[in-house]
């Protein structure tokens, strides 16, 4: 059975690098941006590209903003790409300080 891994779009990753990757290594991809898909999913990947306020304010239209913590709360393990790793943190200090 193949594996499979859920990418969240937030709008501001590379989806087609990220999905070119993981199908080189027979992986299947669903992109989704829709929250009862992303917490049912086994596997996470959270993109990202750009500065950490514009991605947060992004989240927060999306509604996704405490997703983070929900998806760590069912313990679902996610890899964070780039801005995406920096948005699993509590706050940055890039270009300011925002939560």
């Amino acid at each position: 059975m193949k594996k499979k891994v859920t990418v969240i779009d937030t709008g501001s990753g590379n989806l087609l690098s990220i999905r070119r990757a993981f199908e080189s290594w027979d992986v299947t991809v669903e992109i989704v941006n829709e929250k009862e898909k992303i917490l049912s999913a086994s596997r996470l990947v959270l993109p990202g590209v750009g500065a950490f306020k514009s991605a947060v304010e992004n989240l927060k239209l999306l509604n996704f903003f405490n997703l983070v913590e929900e998806i760590k709360l069912k313990k679902i393990p996610t890899l964070g790409i780039c801005l995406g790793m920096q948005l699993l943190f509590e706050e940055s200090e890039e270009f300011g300080k925002f939560k």
